[in-house]
Formats: structure tokens, sequence, C-alpha cells
């Protein structure tokens, strides 16, 4: 969700991170690298998945990618930009989102700026563009 997991830190380091670690030692001996993906808010256990072995998070804006960034060396983060502010088509909250975008990807050589919670078909197409306009300016 939003706030946070479905299943609780405790249940899921207790029946499907030691899982995790063992199926994605398989993956990982096979030279291949790990990215989770999950829907909400992963802070509650964004640590336990990097510790497991993944490489990297894709997931939603309510998750602290500031925080990964900063935490780990050079992981893979994706999902930091917000379909709710395109919505809102509103070229200045627009542009500060792209720009804390930019900000988390100086941090990581991993990053790859993704709308998270992905962009509906109602999100008015001006917010869109405004978006890859502001990220052009950054290359």
């Amino acid at each position: 969700t939003s706030r946070g997991p479905v299943c609780s830190p405790q249940w899921m380091r207790k029946y499907i991170f030691p899982r995790y670690e063992e199926f994605w030692g398989l993956v990982k001996a096979t030279g291949k690298e790990v990215i989770f993906v999950v829907d909400g808010c992963v802070d509650a256990y964004a640590d336990d998945v990097m510790a497991c072995g993944a490489r990297g998070i894709i997931s939603e804006p309510m998750t602290d990618y500031k925080r990964l960034a900063r935490k780990y060396d050079n992981p893979f983060l994706a999902g930091e930009g917000d379909n709710r502010i395109l919505t809102r088509n509103d070229p200045d909250q627009i542009r500060a989102m792209v720009e804390s975008m930019i900000e988390t990807s100086r941090m990581t050589g991993g990053y790859m700026m993704c709308i998270g919670n992905h962009i509906p078909w109602t999100s008015p197409p001006r917010g869109s563009s405004d978006t890859w306009t502001s990220a052009r300016r950054w290359r």
C-alpha cells in the first residue's frame, strides 16, 4: 500500500526472505543480477530485500529512494516519479519532481527515471511532455 506492506516485515522475514536469499543465490550464481519489483511503499523491508541479494528495487514514489541511494553501493533504483504530480499538470511541480529525481540519480549509477505508479490514460499529455522536457535539460 502507499503506507507500507500488506504483509508484516516480521512475517516476510520468517517465511519469504529466507527463500528469496536461497533462490536469488541460484540466480546470482549464473552471473545474473536480481531487481526486486514491488507495488507500494517498500521502506519497511527494503533493507531486507537488499540483504537477500537484490541489486536494486523498482517500486512506487512513496519509497524513500534517496535513503536507498545513500545507503547502498550503486543500487539500481526506479519508480521515484509520481503520476499524481503529472495529473496536476503544474509545470513547476513537474520540474521540481524531475530535479528531485536527478538529485537521486547522482547518488547511484543505476538509476532509471520512471513514473513508479505508472501514467494513467487520464493523465494530461502535457504533464508527461513537461516531465521529459525537464529531464532532457539534464542530459
